[in-house]
């Protein structure tokens, strides 16, 4: 695969201690997205954040914390149905907020057109900004990703991805090589 870009994977501190976030198309129609919390202090709750296939970030849901007011040192589950039936790639991220004001985004997440049939699929190819994304398919796998030039030189490594997704940013135009 031709890409254009450099990698980064996307990690933000939230003020909630967030054990764990993850995005699943359940169907043609919706998207399910489930989180978890290990301890909340002063928070308010979660704006839910949909990006279709670059097309901007937009908030489409508030889930309220289920913490009593605001502060929970025991875990919390959520969970939350985004009706979404685009074909193409759906990014999803956590903007977490507290009483205070203060507020912060969880990693990101991205799930798969219904019937996109690649396992691995990379996404804007080519790119114009730098910019790219890489999703795989099952999101419970652990695999090791390289980026390469078109000499073969290793630019980038990432071992024992666990995340469905990695952002690439920040290369040279030119073309690169993906090995998982």
């Amino acid at each position: 695969n031709a890409v254009s870009a450099s990698v980064q994977i996307e990690c933000a501190t939230l003020p909630v201690n967030l054990k764990s976030f993850t995005a699943t198309r359940k169907n043609s129609s919706s998207v399910g997205l489930k989180w978890e919390t290990a301890q909340e202090e002063h928070s308010e709750g979660f704006y839910v954040e949909r990006n279709l296939s670059n097309g901007g970030w937009q908030s489409i849901a508030f889930v309220e914390t289920k913490a009593i007011r605001g502060n929970s040192s025991l875990p919390l589950a959520y969970e939350f149905t985004d009706l979404n039936d685009a074909k193409g790639i759906s990014q999803y991220r956590l903007r977490q907020v507290d009483i205070g004001g203060k507020q912060a985004y969880s990693q990101i997440r991205a799930v798969r057109g219904e019937g996109q049939k690649a396992k691995t699929i990379i996404y804007p190819n080519p790119s114009g900004d730098g910019k790219v994304n890489i999703v795989f398919e099952n999101v419970n796998s652990k695999r090791d990703v390289s980026l390469m030039d078109v000499s073969g030189k290793t630019l980038k490594q990432w071992k024992g991805v666990t995340n469905n997704n990695i952002q690439i940013d920040n290369l040279n135009a030119g073309f690169y090589s993906v090995r998982i």
